[in-house]
């Protein structure tokens, strides 16, 4: 009996040293497991936070803009005159700086900029361009309207009273579809300059009223008949609360012979803070969507008038 007492005694000690290692090695795995737990965790938490860094980078203002504190709707942002280009028109107004653009819509390529309301704006930012339309409203308003809004992007439209009579249902189409719609006077009459400041108050008025009944927006852009302006004239725009709006880009293709020569225009000159002054004219339309595609190969951002 001893003997066998001694040999339960040694089987028990044999199982509890097994179970003793058992243990440990379970231990130990649990233990590995549980560092390795902690490291992926932190490796995710540090992607996780340089992911965020980048996507916060990624929403900066261009370097090339300056920002300053203004209060505005985000559907709306004010940029500065562009340096670069050499205006159309001479004028004695300093171009002064505004606000960093912010996107309108995340679903469209452009943006809407305010302007200033101190002289006339000729030019965007580095990295900006507008499409004008000028002389409308035509049977080619809603062509071009098409396109645009076919290719995500807007255009200013500066329509003259007279015609706006005849077409009234073009000037809605492209309020409705986004475009920004300015005063282009009544008449483009060359010798607006030159007729009293009460003429010209009238002559404005006249086709605001008009375009205001028809969109039920308020006009707060004018572009001069052939850019002509001075500061009688810059004063009655501005009484009636609208800002004065040039262009800096001039690819002159009422006087084309063929859609070619409006786009070797676009080829030759800096995209770039260019606002460029188009017409209503079939080849114009005929040249918009290569004008458009070209421009977006540029990574150009467009911007329409406010």
């Amino acid at each position: 009996m001893p003997a066998a007492n001694e040999a339960g005694s040694n089987r028990i000690g044999r199982m509890s040293a097994r179970s003793v290692r058992k243990a440990v090695r379970y231990l130990m795995i649990a233990g590995l497991l549980a560092l390795l737990c902690i490291r992926i965790k932190s490796g995710w938490l540090t992607e996780s936070a340089d992911a965020l860094n980048r996507d916060l980078s990624e929403v900066k203002a261009p370097a090339t803009i300056e920002t300053a504190k203004v209060d505005l709707p985000q559907s709306i942002v004010r940029l500065p005159v562009g340096k670069e280009p050499t205006p159309v028109v001479r004028n004695v107004y300093e171009a002064h700086t505004e606000t960093a653009p912010q996107p309108t819509t995340e679903h469209k390529d452009y943006e809407i900029v305010e302007v200033g309301a101190e002289q006339p704006y000729f030019g965007l930012p580095k990295g900006y361009v507008a499409l004008t339309f000028d002389d409308g409203p035509s049977p080619y308003t809603k062509k071009i309207v098409d396109i645009l809004i076919n290719r995500n992007v807007a255009a200013t439209f500066l329509f003259i009273g007279q015609n706006v009579e005849h077409n009234r249902g073009a000037v809605a189409y492209a309020s409705e579809h986004g475009m920004a719609i300015g005063n282009h006077s009544w008449d483009h009459s060359s010798k607006l300059t030159k007729v009293s400041l009460a003429a010209q108050t009238t002559n404005l008025a006249k086709t605001s009223k008009l375009l205001e009944s028809v969109t039920h927006t308020p006009v707060t852009l004018f572009r001069p008949p052939y850019g002509l302006i001075n500061k009688s004239l810059i004063s009655s725009a501005k009484g009636q609360q609208m800002k004065v709006l040039m262009w800096n880009r001039d690819p002159e293709d009422w006087n084309a012979d063929k859609k070619e020569d409006i786009l070797k225009y676009f080829h030759k000159v800096t995209a770039s803070g260019g606002v460029y002054v188009l017409h209503e004219d079939r080849l114009t339309v005929e040249a918009l969507p290569e004008i458009i595609g070209y421009l977006k190969e540029k990574n150009m951002k467009f911007a329409i008038f406010k």
